[in-house]
C-alpha cells in the first residue's frame, strides 16, 4: 500500500469538544475573547465560559434529552459560540445551517436531521416563518427580539451547569454538518467529540495561531472549516476573535486596519481582492502577519501575488466536511519547492492516493484520487448507510473525490476539483439538483449543469440545455432562482441540440467541462457579450439587454457603460428589432455607480463624470432623442441611483414585487448627474421627484406604480415572462408607427404641448403614404394579423 503517513504524530487528548475547551480558557478569563468588528460589543473569556454554562444548563431544564439535535441558523455574531459549545455541555447535537437557505432546503435540512429546536435572528426567522412554524418545533430561541418568540438572551440567565452531561466521545455524535453527495440530495456528516478534539489540536499542532493573535472571523462559522479554526484552535488558545457576519472587501480592510488584526483567514474570491482591488492600497495592513486561504484551490500565482501585495505569507489549506475540515496545510517560512502545495498532511493524518474511481495505489509522486485516515474522519452519513458505505472502506479509508498527488518533499498538491461539483466561493453546489430543477420547467428536454471558470467566485454554474419548446436564457434562470438557495442559482445558459450521455445514461460532464474550459481560455466569447459586462439575445424582433456583472451588484463602471450603450446602439440600428428589454442578472437590478472604483479617484480629485469624451462614446443624451424604439425594464431587487433614473428614461417598467427604488446621490455630495432631475419630476410629478432626490428615501414597487414610475407590479417569478409579453405586444404592432408615437410623446415632454400639437399633422400624412398604414388598412379589411416590415 502506497499511503503516506504524516511523521507529525497527534496525541488526542481525552475529553470532550467542549469540556476541554472550558478547561483550557480558564487561564485567559479576563482578556477579550469575541469582539463585534461592527458594535464593538465583546465577551471576555470569563464571560463567553459562564455563558456557555447556564445556556447548558437552561437547555437541560427545558428538556433537552441527550443526543437531541438543536439547528442554527445565523450568520457569525458573538454569541454563535456560546450557542454551539452551551449545546455541546448540554449533551446535544448542533446542526449549523447557512442562514440564506431557502425555506425549502431548510425545511428538508431539519426534517433530515431531526432537530427539534433551532437558533435564529430575527431577519432569519421572518424569511422562514411559515416554514418553522410548520416544522412544529419545541423551541425556537431567536438571538435578539421577536414578537412571541423565547429570546436566546433569556437563555443566559441563571445557575451554571456545573458538570458537562457527557456521553460516548467517540462514538456519539456531537454534530451534523451538511455535506452534497453525488445523488444530488444534502447528506448529514456525522461527526463525534473525538472528531473535533482531534481536528482542535491539528490545526493548534500547525502553529497557525497563536495566543497573541488577532484574528479576522469573516468567515462563516456555520462552516466546518470557521467551527475548528476559530471555534476551536483559536479561542482554546487565548487568541482575540474579531468578528464580522461577512467578507466584504472594505469592510474587511477596515477592520485590519482599525483592530491591528494580525491574521485574516479568508476565502479564494477575497484572495484575488487582495492581489488586484485598488482598494487595497487605501488602508494599513501592516499589523498582518500572514493570510490563510481555504475551502477552495487557488493558483500558486495568485497566491503569491497576494503575499507580495499584503507583504505577509498567504498560506493555502485542503481539507473537507468529512474529514472536520483538516487534512493538509502549508505554514509559514515552507521552503521553495513548496510553493504551489496545500503543505505537508496535518499531524495524525495518512493520505493515500489511489487511481481515480479505483483502489489501487498509484506510483508514488502520481495523480490520484486522495483518501484520507485519522481520528478526523467521520462516524459516517446520518441515517445513511450506503453512502457511508460507498464513502468511508472497512480499513477506516475516507475517499475524497479529489485529485492530487504527493511530491518528493512530502508536500500535498491538489490537482483538480472534486469531481463533479462546483465550488462557489467555498460553497458546494450540486449539478444534479440544478438539472432537477430545470427539468421541471416544461420547456426543458434535457439538461447538464457544469462549473464555469470564474476569476471572482472561483467556479459558477453554468447550464448546457436542449429545449423542448421555445424559452429565453433568462427565464430560466430566474425559474432556478426562485426554487433554490441564492449561492445555487445558475450564472449562464447555453443551448446545445443534445447532452453527452454515456451508454447507462450518465451525463458525461467532463466533455461538457472541456467545452466550457476551452472556450474561457481561447476567450472565445460569444459576440453578443459587450465589453464582458452586458448581454445581448435575440428573440425574433424583441432584443433581450441583460445587465451582468452580479458579484459587483450590477455596480456601473467604465465597461459597463460602454456595454449598455454599444447594446443600445446595436438595437437602434438593427431594422429588424422592434423593441428591446432591458433586465439584470443577480440579486438585485443595480447598486449604481461602482463606487469602489470611482471613490479612490474622486478622492484624489481625478474622477470627472462629465469627461466629454466618456459621454461622446457612450451617446449620453438626457432628452433621449437618439433612441427611436421602446424599451421595456423589467426591474427587481434594489434600483439604486443610476438605476431608477434607467427606469425614469424607460418607456414601459415591470417590477417585481420586492423592489425598492432609491435616488442617493445627494447623500454622497453629488446630485442624480443621470437624468433624473429631467425624467423624474415627469413620470411621478415635481414634489414626488423632489422628496426622493432630496431625501435620498426608499419607495417600494406599489409605491412607484401608484406614482407612475411602474406599470405593473408581479411576482419575481413571473417578471421576465411579463416584460417580454409587452415587449412582443409592442413588436407586433407597427414600427413606423409606434416611433412616430414616441417621438410626439418626447417631443411634448421636451418642447411642450405645443410643439408636439404642431407635428402632428404633418406626421400623419407622412404615415398615411406609408406601406405600414397600407398593410394595417388591408389587414383590417381582410379581418388578418398585419404583416409589418421593419423599418
Amino acid at each position: 500500500m502506497n499511503s503516506f503517513l504524516s511523521q507529525r504524530p497527534l496525541e488526542v487528548p481525552v475529553g470532550s469538544f467542549a469540556g476541554l475547551f472550558l478547561e483550557r480558557i480558564q487561564r485567559y478569563a479576563d482578556n477579550p475573547a469575541l469582539i463585534d468588528g461592527l458594535s464593538g460589543e465583546q465577551l471576555t473569556y470569563a464571560e463567553l465560559s459562564r455563558h456557555v454554562r447556564v445556556l447548558a444548563g437552561n437547555l437541560i431544564e427545558r428538556g433537552l434529552e441527550p443526543g437531541e439535535v438543536t439547528a442554527i441558523i445565523a450568520p457569525n455574531s458573538i454569541w454563535f459560540p456560546v450557542a454551539l459549545y452551551g449545546i455541546a455541555f448540554a449533551g446535544g447535537v448542533y446542526s449549523t445551517l447557512n442562514p440564506m437557505s431557502s425555506p425549502e432546503d431548510v425545511r428538508e435540512l431539519l426534517k433530515l436531521v431531526g432537530a427539534t429546536r433551532v437558533i435564529v435572528t430575527p431577519q432569519v426567522f421572518e424569511r422562514l416563518r411559515d416554514t418553522l412554524i410548520t416544522l412544529e418545533l419545541k423551541d425556537i430561541f431567536v438571538l435578539g427580539e421577536s414578537a412571541g418568540l423565547t429570546p436566546f438572551a433569556s437563555l443566559l440567565v441563571g445557575k451554571p451547569l456545573a458538570e458537562e452531561r457527557c456521553r460516548d466521545l467517540q462514538k456519539d455524535l456531537l454534530a451534523l454538518m451538511f455535506s452534497s453527495g453525488t445523488s444530488g440530495f444534502p447528506k448529514a456528516v456525522m461527526l463525534s467529540n473525538r472528531n473535533y478534539v482531534a481536528a482542535t489540536e491539528q490545526v493548534t499542532a500547525a502553529q497557525v495561531f497563536r495566543k497573541s493573535d488577532t484574528i479576522l472571523a469573516a468567515l462563516p462559522f456555520f462552516h466546518i472549516y470557521g467551527q475548528t479554526s476559530f471555534i476551536g484552535s483559536a479561542l482554546s488558545q487565548g487568541a482575540r476573535l474579531i468578528v464580522l457576519p461577512a467578507l466584504d472587501l472594505e469592510v474587511t480592510l477596515r477592520v485590519i486596519q482599525d483592530y491591528k488584526i494580525t491574521v485574516a483567514p479568508v476565502v479564494a474570491p477575497v484572495v484575488l481582492q487582495f492581489a488586484k482591488h485598488p482598494l487595497v492600497d487605501h488602508f494599513d495592513l501592516s499589523s498582518l502577519r500572514l493570510a490563510i486561504s481555504g475551502a477552495s484551490p487557488i493558483s500558486a500565482e495568485l497566491l503569491k501575488s497576494a503575499a507580495d501585495r499584503l507583504k505577509v505569507p498567504v498560506l493555502n489549506g485542503w481539507g473537507l466536511t468529512e474529514s472536520t475540515t483538516t487534512g493538509a496545510v502549508s505554514e509559514p517560512g515552507m521552503p521553495k519547492e513548496a510553493e504551489g502545495s496545500v503543505g505537508r498532511v496535518m499531524h495524525g493524518i495518512e493520505v493515500r492516493v489511489v487511481e481515480i474511481g479505483g483502489n489501487q495505489d498509484v506510483a508514488p509522486g502520481a495523480d490520484g484520487e486522495l483518501l484520507i485516515r485519522g481520528p478526523n474522519v467521520m462516524l459516517g452519513y446520518f441515517n445513511n448507510p450506503a453512502a457511508t458505505a460507498e464513502t468511508i472502506d472497512a480499513q477506516g479509508w475516507l475517499r475524497t473525490g479529489d485529485v492530487g498527488r504527493i511530491d518528493e518533499h512530502g508536500n500535498l498538491r491538489i490537482i483538480d476539483r472534486a469531481k463533479e461539483f462546483i465550488k462557489f466561493k467555498g460553497f458546494q453546489i450540486s449539478p444534479v439538483e440544478l438539472e432537477s430543477v430545470l427539468l421541471m420547467h416544461p420547456a426543458v428536454a434535457d439538461a447538464g449543469v457544469v462549473p464555469s471558470p470564474d476569476t471572482e467566485s472561483g467556479e459558477v454554474p453554468k447550464a448546457f440545455v436542449v429545449l423542448r419548446s421555445p424559452v429565453t436564457e433568462a427565464e430560466l434562470i430566474d425559474f432556478v432562482a426562485q426554487r433554490v438557495t441564492p449561492y445555487k442559482k445558475l450564472r449562464d445558459i447555453e443551448f446545445i441540440d443534445a447532452i453527452p450521455k454515456n451508454p447507462a445514461g450518465k451525463i458525461l460532464r467532463r466533455i461538457l467541462v472541456l467545452r466550457e474550459r476551452e472556450k474561457r481560455e481561447t476567450h472565445a466569447v460569444s459576440g453578443d457579450r459587450l465589453e464582458d459586462r452586458v448581454v445581448i439575445t435575440r428573440h425574433g424582433n424583441v432584443l433581450s439587454i441583460c445587465l451582468d456583472r452580479p458579484r459587483k451588484m450590477n455596480a456601473f463602471d467604465r465597461d459597463m457603460f460602454i456595454g449598455l450603450a454599444k447594446a443600445m446602439a446595436i438595437y437602434e440600428d438593427d431594422p429588424s428589432l422592434r423593441c428591446a428589454v432591458l433586465h439584470a442578472n443577480g440579486l438585485l437590478f443595480t447598486s449604481g455607480m461602482d463606487i469602489v472604483s470611482s471613490a479612490p479617484l474622486a478622492a484624489r480629485g481625478e474622477l470627472r463624470i462629465g469627461d466629454p469624451s466618456l459621454v461622446d462614446m457612450l451617446e449620453i443624451d438626457p432628452t433621449v432623442r437618439r433612441r427611436s424604439k421602446p424599451v421595456v425594464l423589467a426591474v427587481h431587487g434594489k434600483c439604486m441611483n443610476l438605476g431608477v433614473e434607467l427606469a425614469a428614461a424607460a418607456d414601459i417598467v415591470i417590477a417585481a414585487h420586492d423592489v425598492t427604488f432609491i435616488q442617493r446621490e445627494v447623500a454622497v455630495g453629488l446630485f442624480p448627474f443621470g437624468g433624473a432631475t429631467v425624467f423624474l419630476p415627469a413620470k411621478i410629478g415635481l414634489g414626488n421627484a423632489l422628496r426622493y432626490i432630496l431625501t435620498a428615501e426608499e419607495f417600494d414597487a406599489q409605491s412607484a406604480c401608484r406614482m407612475g414610475l411602474v406599470q405593473e407590479v408581479v411576482p419575481q417569478s413571473q417578471l421576465m415572462t411579463r416584460a417580454f409579453e409587452f415587449a412582443r405586444l409592442i413588436a407586433q404592432n407597427s414600427p413606423s408607427g409606434v416611433k412616430a408615437a414616441l417621438a410626439s410623446v418626447r417631443l411634448a415632454r421636451e418642447k411642450g404641448p405645443e410643439a408636439a400639437l404642431a407635428t402632428l399633422l404633418s406626421e400623419v400624412a407622412r404615415l398615411t403614404g406609408a406601406e405600414d398604414f397600407k398593410e394595417g388598412a388591408a389587414a383590417f379589411l381582410e379581418k388578418r394579423a398585419p404583416n409589418f416590415k421593419d423599418a
